[in-house]
């Protein structure tokens, strides 16, 4: 679902006063040592000092005061600075609402050298479904800590009202050619919730054909996970008043694989090609998620739950390949039209196809517009069940989350952009509807046969970036 507020300061230079934080950010960083540099690097453009800063005194004469000013005037002879700080809204209807700020900080320095700097803070609430089915009776759930309940009214979805969560990510990367013919990049990140940890390290290495027109790439990423579920981890099919084991931390391993092939077909036409591998291994289930018992089509009230609910499970082991293709083609002044196709599957028997289209249109010399389209389509894992029936022999594998099942999705979007200032910077609003409809209802039966079990999502999606 690949964004930041930024409070008002003056109205005078905003653009200085932005780039000063970050810079000074980007300098404590450095000082920690992430990457060291090795020799005095240079701009080949230095940035032209402001008349504010040509008529002040030296560096560090200024007064403890002005520190970030000072650092941001350092720093700028050293390397040159760009980014984008955003904003994101998700809102679905009566269900999650996500605001996720964002900011990302990148250094340019001689011979092609960047260093990258993504910081990202989301912020989740809203009412998320706990798998369980509708019935024609009221339900009453325990939290996931035990110490709470909530209901679900006869003949609804029953959704988990209390759910929220809060991440903050860090991601850093370093890239550099090598030569005339090789690029070379490296990176990190780390991500942390309140029931979630996550580290990912990765590298690419790139190597130019065909008079630079041509593009090979080979990357590799390997992600440690640990997830520490409120309440404790369940074990696959306890029930759901079953006393699990507390403070019980699970971990899982991810390791992907990619190759890469990027191709100039022409001055206005350049086409991509990727194919990456992975593997996971560890805890792959939910631990919030859960399963409804219902009686057997046999009974009189077939398709009633029972009021026994399971935690799902799911394996504890997955393989994943992906085949992305895609295009961009310049318009000249109508602009840029860019499609794309990924075709995914797993050892999971999911398997999805997406399609997409981006329109981009340059309006004048300072405004630009665009439209874009996704469409996303997906099987059903083999252990998706929707609901268990009372009398059989509990499965391997089950899980009722409809994001495993048989399921559609349509994304649209419109944008509009316009550059500020001298044209160095640039405030993009971009509106996206999205709406996924879901397999309702799968083997329904009885009672059960009334209700949409999987109901459709819909949601709104606001993204607002200033790029400087």
């Amino acid at each position: 679902m690949q964004l930041t507020p930024q409070k008002a300061e003056k109205k005078t230079e905003p653009k200085k006063s932005l780039k000063i934080a970050l810079s000074a950010a980007t300098a404590t960083l450095l000082a920690v040592g992430s990457f060291a540099h090795a020799e005095e690097s240079v701009p080949t453009e230095p940035p032209v000092p402001s008349n504010d800063s040509a008529q002040k005194p030296a560096v560090w004469d200024q007064p403890p005061s002005d520190f970030f000013s000072r650092t941001y005037s350092a720093l700028k002879g050293w390397a040159k600075f760009n980014g984008e700080v955003g904003l994101l809204y998700y809102k679905e209807t009566n269900r999650v609402s996500a605001f996720e700020p964002s900011v990302n900080l990148v250094a340019m320095f001689d011979g092609g050298k960047t260093w990258s700097n993504h910081l990202t803070l989301d912020s989740l609430t809203g009412a998320s479904p706990n798998g369980a089915t509708p019935s024609r009776n009221a339900q009453t759930f325990t939290g996931p800590s035990g110490n709470s309940t909530y209901s679900a009214p006869a003949g609804q979805v029953p959704v988990d009202g209390s759910f929220h969560d809060t991440r903050i990510a860090y991601s850093t990367g370093w890239f550099q050619p090598l030569g005339e013919k090789y690029e070379f990049t490296v990176g990190g990140g780390v991500s942390s919730e309140y029931d979630y940890r996550s580290l990912t390290l990765s590298s690419t290495v790139s190597r130019y054909l065909n008079s630079k027109n041509t593009k090979l790439s080979l990357g590799a990423s390997l992600e440690l996970d640990v997830s520490d579920p409120v309440g404790g981890a369940p074990q696959g099919f306890d029930t759901m008043n079953a006393k699990l084991p507390a403070d019980k931390a699970l971990g899982k391993t991810v390791q992907d694989f990619l190759i890469g092939l990027s191709q100039v077909m022409s001055r206005r036409l350049i086409v991509q090609a990727n194919y990456s591998i992975g593997s996971s291994h560890g805890y792959m289930t939910d631990p919030y998620k859960l399963l409804s018992e219902v009686l057997p089509e046999a009974n009189v009230n077939a398709g009633d739950s029972t009021g026994v609910y399971y935690y799902e499970k799911r394996p504890d082991a997955r393989t994943k390949n992906s085949l992305y293709v895609g295009a961009k083609y310049h318009l000249l002044k109508l602009g840029i039209l860019s499609g794309s196709y990924r075709y995914f599957w797993d050892s999971w028997h999911v398997h999805s196809h997406t399609f997409g289209v981006d329109y981009d249109l340059p309006l004048g010399p300072k405004w630009h517009a665009g439209l874009d389209v996704r469409y996303y389509l997906q099987s059903k894992a083999d252990f998706y069940r929707p609901f268990l029936i009372q009398g059989e022999a509990l499965p391997s594998y089950a899980s009722a989350d409809y994001r495993l099942g048989d399921m559609d999705a349509i994304t649209v979007g419109a944008k509009i952009g316009k550059k500020i200032g001298e044209g160095k910077n640039d405030l993009t609003f971009h509106l996206q509807y999205y709406q996924q409809t879901p397999d309702s209802n799968l083997g329904a039966f009885g009672s059960l046969a009334q209700y949409t079990i999987a109901p459709s999502v819909k949601a709104l999606i606001l993204k607002m970036i200033f790029g400087f």
